[in-house]
């Protein structure tokens, strides 16, 4: 008959411990392995994450009869290609501390970034956007999709460029513009990295929005932030 082989309980309590340490390590490396297959052309790579190298749109309904704007009307700022060759221009912005539990974590990364972008429009005398829950839906709807589809893109191959999805969701403005980021970790690293790009900047630090929506998933850290006058 054979001895039942006896474990210290210890023992089981590290081998548990070190599982978990194993199961969060892999999730970390599986999400930046995530961003990496997702990395294409119009992916520029900072200190902190990922921008578009895209052209970043904003438009004007000034002027126009129509209720929805015209694919040919958006304009658009030149993202900074700098940020990809230095990543570092302003250094790398450690990512803060999430909050103690789960509950509302990603409502408080939300109000973060609207302070965040409010600090920077303070600089330069400007005034304060004031966070809009419908344009927040707008913003989370981007996040969400970009994550579920995989792709990081101005254009949403769901609900097409930012302003028609404005438009799909009923969103009224005479001007608006988007900036998106994924893989930064914090609010301070986002709020940075789209501050070192002259064409996102332009966003935040535009005189003529007044309102503001942020939307982020905290599964792949998809970004996506919405700027419209009303």
């Amino acid at each position: 008959m054979r001895k039942a082989i006896s474990i210290p309980m210890a023992f089981l309590c590290i081998l548990v411990f070190s599982s978990g340490c194993n199961n969060m390590k892999k999730n970390e490396l599986g999400q930046d392995q995530q961003h990496k297959r997702m990395a294409n052309k119009n992916m520029m790579k900072t200190g902190n994450g990922y921008l578009t190298k895209e052209k970043i749109p904003y438009q004007s309904k000034a002027g126009q009869k129509k209720e929805k704007v015209q694919r040919e009307n958006i304009s658009y700022n030149n993202p900074d290609m700098s940020m990809e060759t230095n990543p570092d221009i302003n250094g790398t912005v450690p990512p803060a501390a999430p909050p103690s539990g789960n509950q509302g974590y990603s409502q408080e990364m939300i109000q973060r970034v609207v302070e965040l972008t409010n600090q920077e429009r303070r600089k330069y005398g400007l005034s304060d956007l004031k966070w809009d829950p419908s344009l927040t839906n707008v913003a989370q709807v981007k996040a969400n999709d970009m994550e579920k589809n995989n792709y990081f893109s101005h254009n949403s191959p769901t609900h097409g460029s930012p302003f028609e999805q404005m438009d799909k969701m009923d969103i009224p403005y005479s001007s608006a513009g988007e900036n998106i980021a994924v893989g930064q970790q914090s609010p301070e690293q986002v709020v940075n990295d789209w501050m070192n790009s002259e064409g996102h900047r332009k966003n935040i630090l535009n005189p003529d929005y007044t309102h503001i929506g942020i939307g982020y998933t905290d599964n792949e850290d998809f970004w996506a932030q919405e700027f419209i006058k009303k």
